[in-house]
């Protein structure tokens, strides 16, 4: 159904969007290298300078408010964690 790219950190998320334009991208900003807001700043841009960029989902423990104030107003998606990840699946599903 998906074909998924798995990566711990930024540094590896923003290695594969070098080499890939992906559908949809699905991002904890709270990675492992705490740096998550490189990955949605790269998204950002992506999409001013490509056109139409990736369905990006953002998921984290912060409610959708706290998310924006941190990471900026570009958030077009988000669940909130603990999500049922068929709630995942559905908006994915809906938004390719």
């Amino acid at each position: 159904r998906f074909v998924v790219t798995q990566v711990p950190a930024a540094a590896e998320a923003l290695e594969v969007l070098g080499t890939q334009y992906p559908d949809a991208v699905v991002l904890d900003p709270d990675l492992t290298d705490g740096a998550g807001s490189r990955v949605l700043d790269h998204l950002h841009q992506l999409g001013q300078r490509e056109g139409p960029s990736p369905v990006w989902i953002v998921i984290s423990a912060l409610d959708h408010r706290d998310v924006v104030i941190r990471y900026g107003p570009f958030i077009p998606h988000f669940l909130a964690k603990p999500f049922d990840p068929w709630d995942l699946i559905r908006l994915l599903e809906e938004l390719l």
